[in-house]
């Protein structure tokens, strides 16, 4: 065991945090503190229930854009208009040109909570490609944004050492909205994206098949068997690159559903190779960041807020069932659980939601889940140059606060 890593665990024990297998560490007041020292905030979420007229308070690390935070963004700034990756459209994601502007094809995404305009009682909505709310929580054709508020000092400090990285994006003129800017940043955290294509795919099954390819070890969540079992596609390593192989579902409400480059997506049950990229976040606060981040901001933000630039999973239903109202709650969904890697009646059972609106059917993904399976890659390095819980003196995170948010 490296001395930087005893004594990593030396300050867990004494401050009552715990390191865990991949290398992330869990602090006491709820945030998570990855390999590379930043900060994952708790957030305090308000999601009311239209059908009790009762809210359901919980506080997750990742979460979904609600219906009227959706609703109120500027369509000329493209926010709402983001596209799925490979690997998310194999698991399951539906898609759709309904634009023609021949960019990608868009998905439908999730959000955690009803929509913003009329006052129809209804079960959780998503939206669809044009933004406009709907809903069937047990679908699983939908997409899944996850949103991260970061602690703003190891934001800093990360950036200042190169271990988040900063840049922009362009839609490109021929794009409908025009040639839209947004701000990007990596931090560390990667998934599959991106299909290799038909020459590499082939490849790799051979190799695969004739045992040529190492296993990592790692396992990515899929889409969910009609006995509400998860696919859990495993990672192999070649020539320095990680990749994953898929067990394919494809939507089969649109037989013409495209991956990057507008190739077709493979068929169900049938087996494509995507490669593990890091996960590339808007960040959806950029003018009130600091000027040591951005140059002309204004300094009123308290943390990093971030949503993947692209939707990353498919193939889970918000809920597998529908005609209850706790159905339809954020508190009680597959999302909530597999996002944050919880075991959702223990969550809510310990005071993490409201437990008089328990739904009955319990996900486990505690242990595991998305933050899990996108921290694989990270570890915890025996070499590693710094300690995570000890940044800079003049960016020291305070970790004493979440979030809050009002849904």
């Amino acid at each position: 065991m490296s001395k930087v890593y005893d004594n990593i665990r030396k300050v867990c024990d004494y401050i009552g945090a715990i390191v865990l297998p991949n290398g992330m560490i869990a602090l006491p007041n709820g945030s998570l503190v990855l390999q590379n020292g930043v900060i994952i905030l708790p957030t305090k979420i308000k999601t009311f229930n239209f059908y009790t007229d009762t809210y359901a308070d919980t506080e997750d690390k990742v979460f979904l854009y609600s219906g009227s935070e959706m609703c109120d963004r500027p369509e000329k700034e493209g926010y709402g208009y983001v596209y799925a990756t490979d690997y998310a459209v194999m698991c399951g994601a539906g898609t759709h040109d309904y634009d023609g502007d021949g960019y990608k094809d868009k998905p439908k995404r999730w959000k955690k909570c009803r929509s913003c305009n009329g006052t129809e009682k209804k079960n959780v909505e998503y939206f669809d490609s044009s933004r406009y709310p709907r809903s069937a929580p047990w679908n699983t054709c939908f997409v899944s944004y996850p949103v991260l508020h970061l602690d703003l000092e190891s934001f800093i400090s990360a950036h200042a050492q190169s271990a988040v990285r900063i840049g922009s994006k362009h839609l490109g003129s021929k794009h409908y909205l025009g040639d839209i800017c947004f701000h990007t940043a990596t931090i560390g955290l990667e998934f599959p994206k991106t299909y290799v294509g038909e020459i590499l795919d082939k490849k790799l099954t051979s190799l695969k098949n004739n045992g040529q390819l190492r296993k990592t070890g790692a396992k990515y969540t899929g889409f969910m068997r009609d006995d509400r079992s998860f696919v859990q596609n495993e990672e192999y390593e070649y020539n320095g690159e990680r990749y994953v192989l898929i067990e394919v579902k494809k939507d089969e409400c649109n037989k013409y559903n495209r991956l990057e480059n507008h190739k077709i997506c493979p068929e169900t049950g049938e087996y494509a190779w995507a490669k593990v990229e890091p996960i590339l976040f808007q960040i959806q606060n950029w003018d009130d960041l600091p000027r040591s981040i951005n140059p002309e901001g204004n300094g009123s933000a308290k943390f990093v807020e971030m949503e993947t630039e692209e939707g990353i999973i498919s193939g889970l239903p918000f809920y597998p069932k529908s005609g209850k109202s706790e159905f339809a709650m954020w508190q009680n969904s597959l999302d909530r659980a597999y996002l944050n890697g919880y075991n959702l009646h223990k969550e809510i059972d310990k005071g993490n939601g409201n437990k008089k609106y328990k739904a009955l059917e319990n996900f486990d993904f505690e242990g595991k889940g998305f933050l899990f399976e996108a921290s694989q890659g990270l570890g915890l390095h025996m070499e590693a140059k710094h300690d995570p819980l000890e940044p800079e003196k003049e960016t020291k995170p305070n970790t004493s606060k979440s979030t809050s948010r009002e849904k």
